[in-house]
């Protein structure tokens, strides 16, 4: 990666194949405690691709063992890909490789994703947030500056709200 970095930020950023990969080195590049430093650059794309995958596989495993444990979910995901399957006529449902415009189609498919992550979101707790006002939910008064975090899997678990 350090190879890529530095040939890219030689070449200015912007002029190689890779749009988005150039546009990340660029925003990084812009930052003072990244500024030309091609290792610090490197480790935060290669941080964000193994987080990203990390992601990828932890919802991946969520969604499939819902649909395991739920044969009513499981059947109609399958029906919606047999019927795609189908229309390219392509029997074989591991021949499938639908194009990214295509899946859109899949929608009950992403209603089960979307409900894996609320019901086991892969960050938990969100990060600190820093109050630029004061600010009055309720009874509770947050005063500014004050630091904040919003704890996700309590919020997707509350009776109240689902």
């Amino acid at each position: 990666m350090d190879g890529i970095v530095r040939q890219r930020l030689a070449e200015k950023a912007g002029a190689g194949d890779d749009a988005e990969l150039d546009c990340v080195i660029d925003i990084l590049n812009d930052f003072d405690v990244y500024k030309n430093n091609v290792e610090r650059i490197s480790n935060e794309i290669l941080s964000s691709m193994f987080a990203s995958t990390d992601t990828t596989r932890h919802n991946t495993t969520i969604a499939m063992c819902h649909l395991i444990k739920n044969s009513q979910s499981r059947n109609k995901v399958r029906e919606e890909i047999e019927k795609f399957c189908l229309s390219k006529n392509t029997p074989n449902v591991q021949l499938l490789n639908p194009k990214t415009e295509e899946l859109g189609q899949f929608k009950y498919l992403k209603y089960c994703i979307n409900e894996s992550l609320r019901f086991s979101p892969p960050a938990q707790i969100m990060d600190n947030y820093r109050l630029l006002q004061e600010v009055k939910i309720d009874s509770y008064t947050f005063r500014k500056d004050e630091q904040i975090k919003f704890y996700i899997y309590g919020l997707h678990h509350n009776p109240n709200e689902w």
